[in-house]
């Protein structure tokens, strides 16, 4: 049989593939973090990225984990989708197919005849509504609130302000304080480094936003984000100086105050099986956490 695709019909994410991509995204809501294309082009060389057109849809795989993201588009069977993978990756008998609906899996009984399907809770993305992050209402979330008024009490008269290209430097200065503070992977953190670097290097060209806070002269915490629909921001990066009690909660409230009115619901990405990312993204009661499957080949 003549193979559907070959892993060489696939081509690196480039930024001059930005505007037909970003197309193709703004026609679905709430869908994963993956599917933005600011995530697509930060990551590529780490992850090594790449996609192409098929029919009426899109692929996209990663060289370096061996997956393929569910297409978006056409909606094709088990039998076609265990194809196109085996395509994609035909020495790879580990590889497998990420981020595909539950309700997939369900309504297609036939999934079990060629892959092994499984949920993976570490990459489900976390959705809240953006004026639930901004009002901080009830009890589960009164202490947030407390944080934020304590932040504003002890630096009086601090700023808030747009996230700007002039700004980018005193950020990524920033950015290597909070991950020499970081208990976390060296390896996880140094490719967060490079995807930092890449987002702020390209930032004209990827309409990347972003909020800083600037006490006493300085930037003690700031945000990225971009908008993946109408209805949905995906926040890449927040970072603080944890120096300052509250820091960490001020520029959560003022991402979402700076996003009320623009969006529906913000994306606050996923925990990667962290306990303590998963810690704090439950902490702020996420309206919708995303959770997909993983299909591995039997």
């Amino acid at each position: 049989m003549q193979p559907l695709i070959s892993i060489n019909d696939f081509k690196l994410v480039d930024i001059s593939d930005k505007d037909y991509l970003q197309d193709v995204f703004l026609q679905f809501t709430l869908i994963p973090c993956e599917y933005v294309f600011t995530n697509l082009f930060i990551w590529r060389k780490i992850y090594d990225i790449r996609w192409m057109k098929f029919r009426n849809s899109i692929l996209i795989h990663s060289g370096l984990d061996k997956t393929l993201l569910m297409p978006l588009g056409d909606v094709y069977t088990p039998e076609e989708l265990k194809n196109l993978l085996s395509c994609t990756f035909p020495d790879e008998p580990e590889a497998s197919l990420i981020q595909v609906p539950e309700d997939y899996v369900k309504q297609n009984p036939s999934v079990n005849d060629f892959f092994e399907a499984e949920l993976d809770e570490d990459f489900a993305d976390y959705v809240y509504s953006a004026e639930k992050l901004f009002l901080l209402r009830g009890a589960k979330l009164a202490k947030k609130k407390n944080l934020v008024s304590q932040f504003a009490r002890n630096n009086p008269g601090y700023t808030s302000v747009p996230l700007e290209e002039s700004l980018l430097q005193e950020c990524f200065a920033l950015s290597e304080k909070w991950r020499e503070s970081t208990e976390s992977d060296p390896f996880t953190l140094g490719q967060e480094r490079e995807a930092i670097q890449e987002a702020f290097t390209n930032f004209k060209d990827l309409d990347v936003e972003g909020v800083c806070i600037i006490v006493n002269g300085r930037i003690i915490a700031f945000s990225a984000y971009s908008f993946q629909s109408s209805d949905a921001a995906v926040v890449h990066f927040e970072k603080y100086d944890k120096d300052f009690k509250g820091a960490a909660q001020a520029i959560n409230w003022e991402t979402a105050k700076s996003l009320l009115g623009r969006c529906k619901f913000i994306n606050r990405e996923q925990d990667i099986g962290l306990p303590g990312l998963k810690k704090a993204k439950l902490s702020y009661e996420p309206d919708k956490i995303m959770v997909n499957c993983t299909l591995s080949l039997k």
